[in-house]
């Protein structure tokens, strides 16, 4: 083997010190700020929480009056009944109380079945027009708050008679409902 040359010595030697530095960075010193990177990471990562959290628990008294005043409301969107025949009994009451109140003579009233937690009727009999729009109005805008879950208005009549007299109609209704103390 021959000797190597000065400048093969010189090229050996830097390499041999790159590649002495190299490991150094890569062994010692990487490790060491990327220890410091991670942890200030974690660090960012925590302190949103922390501020998210906080923001949830300041909240707490906020939902907390908000929900208690929701509680006041549900007795307007929730009929409330021991049972499940209670419900229907008193959700086909009051179809039949709405429909007699404005004028109409009721012919038929009757369950449908229903999901649980839930109440569904209908009621079938003649009213005019005035007397139905009088009665959707009521049964709008009166708690507990009704589903209309479908309109049937049969005018007969008007073809025989050559005017809007006396309608036929069948409303089915339904509402939601809570279990309430006998």
């Amino acid at each position: 083997m021959r000797a190597l040359s000065l400048r093969e010595r010189r090229f050996i030697a830097i390499a041999l010190a790159v590649l002495a530095v190299a490991l150094v960075w890569l062994l010692a010193i990487a490790p060491f700020l990327n220890g410091f990177a991670e942890r200030a990471a974690e660090r960012e990562t925590l302190s949103a929480a922390y501020q998210r959290n906080s923001r949830l628990i300041n909240a707490i008294p906020a939902q907390r009056r908000r929900a208690e005043k929701q509680g006041a409301l549900k007795d307007s969107f929730f009929l409330a009944a021991p049972n499940a025949n209670l419900a229907r009994d008193r959700l086909r009451e009051r179809l039949r109380t709405e429909f007699a109140q404005t004028g109409g003579v009721v012919s038929a009233i009757q369950d449908v079945p229903s999901p649980a937690g839930s109440a569904r009727a209908w009621v079938q009999g003649r009213m005019t027009l005035p007397q139905l729009q009088a009665m959707l109005s009521t049964l709008d805008n009166s708690p507990p708050y009704l589903i209309t879950e479908s309109l049937r208005v049969s005018a007969d009549k008007a073809l025989e008679t050559g005017r809007l007299d006396i309608l036929d109609i069948r409303l089915e209704a339904s509402v939601p409902t809570l279990p309430a103390a006998r």
